[in-house]
């Protein structure tokens, strides 16, 4: 990703949106089985039962929702090594072709 110039990001999440929401547990599974560690961050705010107690619930947020049900994250973290992140950017690439 772009940084601007003067700005230290802190990764620790690299974020992906597929382009269909229901397409998403297809590419995360092909992932999973491609042994690439994806995970699912972070359900919509609104949705969390403290929130949910209080009124909110599907649909108040609609772009939160929608983001939330198209986004995951693929591995990051500081002692990737180069190969590693050339694994994991193959695999992303190999899952597209194959489910998107």
């Amino acid at each position: 990703p772009a940084v601007e110039a003067g700005v230290e990001p802190g990764w620790h999440l690299y974020v992906v949106r597929v382009a269909e929401a229901a397409r998403r547990g297809a590419f995360f599974e092909r992932l999973r089985e491609l042994r690439l560690g994806v995970q699912l961050h972070y359900p919509p705010v609104h949705l969390h039962p403290i929130f949910r107690a209080r009124g909110h619930g599907p649909g108040d947020f609609p772009i939160a929702e929608d983001f939330a049900a198209r986004a995951l994250s693929l591995p990051l973290c500081p002692a990737l090594a180069d190969g590693e992140v050339d694994q994991v950017i193959e695999r992303v690439h190999r899952a597209v072709r194959e489910v998107l």
